[in-house]
């Protein structure tokens, strides 16, 4: 059985291809953090069936890496 999967579609492509596909994609893949949760992807992707893959951008793993500056050291 054919499967295809996608990435970084978003809500408008996404029910077009959803729409002329002979194959329906199984996942999405989009990039999703606390601050911009793509809520309305990840809502469509559950009503057709598809598996929604969390991509984390590179910018949002440098900022969580990076700890906190102590206090005592900003005087």
């Amino acid at each position: 059985m054919p499967s295809a999967g996608v990435s970084n579609f978003d809500l408008s492509e996404l029910r077009e291809l959803w729409l002329m596909a002979n194959v329906k994609p199984a996942v999405v893949q989009r990039n999703s953090d606390p601050l911009n949760p793509d809520t309305l992807v990840q809502q469509y992707a559950r009503l057709t069936g598809m598996q929604y893959q969390v991509g984390i951008s590179a910018l949002w793993a440098l900022a969580s890496s990076l700890k906190p500056l102590d206090p005592t050291l900003l005087g």
